[in-house]
């Protein structure tokens, strides 16, 4: 019976091993899956913006910053924090950048600078100011859009709607310190 009792032990002992490695493996795994997806480079469309290499669009892509407030909601009642600014797949655009971006083909907040002057800016459309910054803004299904009205270069800001309004305020005021207002 004491050979019976050993082997049973040592069976037990070579389970609990076997059920910690492959628990050791499963979340090496998750990981690296949760690290390659981070890490992966936001993929922006080319889009007409003729002004995009521009300097003025360069000086405004060096002078945003790396992290964008956000209220964005992580499913818990509680907020994501602020969203990191995201690498972006070659042929990256110039005049472009994005935050909060998991890679694939979106970001949470898009910029991209050098468009040309708005079709939709009419005698009804809706502008705002928002930190010094006049903006037309374009609400969509799941993003708004905004596009500045009184800059030497249009930008265009795209921000999904669970994100709040805060990335706007952080991007007017880069804005606002590195392009010239048009005169009034």
């Amino acid at each position: 019976m004491s050979t019976r009792r050993g082997f049973l032990d040592r069976n037990a002992w070579l389970a609990w091993a076997m059920l910690i490695a492959l628990s050791i493996g499963m979340l090496v795994g998750l990981f690296s899956l949760i690290v390659w997806l981070l890490g992966r480079p936001v993929e922006l469309a080319p889009v007409n913006a003729p002004d995009a290499a521009s300097p003025a669009c360069q000086q405004l892509t060096a002078a945003l910053p790396a992290e964008l407030p956000s209220h964005e909601d992580n499913g818990y009642g509680g907020d994501m924090g602020p969203l990191r600014r995201a690498a972006l797949a070659n042929p990256a655009p110039a005049g472009a950048a994005a935050w909060g971006g998991t890679g694939g083909t979106e970001g949470q907040v898009v910029l991209r600078c050098g468009l040309p002057r708005p079709a939709e800016l009419n005698p009804t459309a809706s502008v705002v100011e928002i930190n010094g910054v006049s903006w037309l803004t374009l609400p969509g299904e799941n993003v708004d859009t905004y596009l500045t009205l009184d800059r030497t270069v249009s930008v265009e800001l795209t921000v999904r709607l669970r994100v709040g309004r805060e990335p706007v305020q952080t991007v007017s005021d880069a804005i606002r310190t590195t392009l010239p207002a048009l005169p009034r």
